[in-house]
């Protein structure tokens, strides 16, 4: 019966409308799990770390968090903790998505509309959205590594001056004795 419904649902989301569908928050998702178990979901956000290639299934973690619209490079400052999710893509994922986020990359992002699964036994009790429909907002980019901050360097600077100086001063008066 399971498996009856299951194949009903994948036969009917072409017809689900994913265009104009409210786009559901990670950490709404994950705070309000039962509300949404087995229901069509769209999120927005990056996809972070690496592509987890299984076969013809990619998985990949979205995260929604504020670093999505504003880097961490562009922005020098640390705007809250991340929030993701897993998310189980078939088909691969296209090369126009280009490399995922890390370091000094902001990775591709995306609208994924799906089927929210919470604590799924057939994949170990994953929590993750099974995408139906992956929407490619904006590849992934090369942020600006920012240079030095200028103040942190002439502070070094002095206070290496100063210890430069104060050692100096203390061997010309070990040298006087």
């Amino acid at each position: 019966m399971r498996r009856l419904l299951a194949a009903v649902t994948v036969l009917m989301l072409p017809v689900l409308p994913a265009a104009g569908q409210e786009t559901v928050a990670v950490s709404t998702l994950l705070a309000q799990p039962d509300e949404y178990d087995q229901q069509v979901v769209t999120i927005r956000g990056e996809i972070v770390g690496d592509y987890g290639n299984r076969g013809n299934v990619v998985w990949v973690q979205v995260n929604d968090d504020a670093y999505v619209d504003q880097p961490l490079s562009s922005t020098g400052r640390l705007a809250g903790t991340n929030t993701g999710i897993s998310v189980r893509l078939t088909g691969g994922v296209p090369d126009t998505f280009g490399a995922p986020g890390a370091h000094a990359v902001r990775g591709p992002v995306v609208e994924v509309t799906g089927i929210f699964r919470d604590l799924d036994p057939s994949i170990g009790g994953l929590t993750f959205v099974e995408a139906t429909d992956v929407l490619l907002v904006a590849p992934s980019q090369s942020l600006p590594r920012p240079g030095p901050d200028p103040v942190a360097t002439a502070l070094g600077a002095i206070l290496t001056a100063g210890g430069l100086l104060a050692l100096a001063l203390r061997r010309d008066l070990f040298s006087e004795r």
